[in-house]
């Protein structure tokens, strides 16, 4: 029903020719008083022919149809699958859209030139920085200085700036080291209050720590808590636009969604794999979720959304 509401829209302006060219004719036989056998047959004869060619060309509508949609699923990526332009107008249409890729492809270009210069530049002073904070660290056990409890957390503090730069710099790359197991997170939460402890102390700081008896789903690498970066959260049921659409293709399975995808609220990360061993995929903002992956048994989908956390599909 909605390919033939389509199809009538797309050829409304023929589909009223003919109209009026059938009117017409109708009409001419009427005042001319001829046989109504005659009037008959010629009708007959056009309705026949008329079908057949409305359903030869509803069946190619339908085919291109098809064609542009998967086409539109791989456009991020390939342009191949659009179908050959049978007019003008559409070559016209297809020259755009080729401009348009090109133009893309050149934006992307320039932003992996600058993110790489970035990249080298940060990654430079990550390890230009460490020096000094060597050197301040033995200046501070080897010398009586005023102060040196303060000057201590400081540089601690310091340390831990650096090593949120370097983790920055390690997100693009750590998709495919991620391997997803179970944690207590008593025992990751108790590490990082013996890593703050000694701020606690010079603060005058009281702890009132209770046992946590909760296991977490996570990457190797600990979460951990009082300023850094938290690693994992619950894991929910996907439903809605929280979920991925499956399609299997010989030893594949494609992933989709209709989650939208913009700066704000997209999708971030695929994982697909069993046990200890996942495979992740990172996915880039405001480009539509288009992952394929070598099909596994037993295997299950994690992904996560930016604002609404981590889901488990199916």
């Amino acid at each position: 029903m909605k390919n033939a509401a389509a199809y009538l829209k797309t050829n409304r302006k023929v589909i009223v020719l003919m109209a009026l060219w059938t009117g017409i004719f109708l009409a001419i036989f009427f005042f001319s008083r001829l046989p109504l056998e005659t009037v008959g047959y010629g009708m007959l004869l056009f309705a026949v022919l008329g079908g057949i060619y409305i359903a030869i060309d509803f069946r190619e509508f339908v085919r291109r149809l098809k064609e542009l949609e998967q086409a539109k699923k791989h456009i991020a990526v390939s342009r191949e699958r659009i179908p050959t332009a049978e007019n003008p107008l559409e070559e016209q249409y297809q020259a755009l859209l080729e401009e348009v890729f090109r133009y893309k492809c050149r934006l992307e270009s320039e932003y992996d030139n600058r993110y790489s210069e970035m990249m080298d530049y940060y990654t430079m002073w990550v390890h230009q920085i460490k020096t000094p904070i060597a050197a301040m660290h033995l200046l501070l056990q080897s010398e009586e200085i005023p102060d040196k409890g303060e000057l201590e957390e400081q540089l601690f503090k310091t340390e831990e700036y650096v090593g949120m730069v370097l983790q920055y710099l390690r997100v693009g790359g750590m998709a495919a080291d991620l391997k997803f197991r179970q944690y207590s997170l008593d025992g990751i939460v108790r590490q990082a209050v013996r890593k703050y402890s000694k701020s606690f102390i010079r603060k005058h700081l009281r702890l009132n720590y209770q046992e946590l008896d909760c296991i977490v789903v996570t990457d190797e690498k600990p979460i951990t808590c009082c300023g850094e970066k938290l690693n994992s959260q619950d894991i929910k049921k996907a439903e809605g636009k929280h979920c991925l659409l499956i399609e299997e293709q010989n030893n594949n399975i494609h992933l989709t969604s209709e989650h939208g995808m913009t700066k704000e609220h997209h999708l971030n990360f695929i994982a697909y794999g069993k046990k200890n061993q996942y495979v992740v995929v990172k996915l880039p903002k405001e480009l539509a979720v288009d992952v394929v992956l070598k099909k596994q048994e037993d295997a299950e989908i994690i992904f996560g959304c930016n604002q609404h956390g981590i889901f488990r599909n199916g």
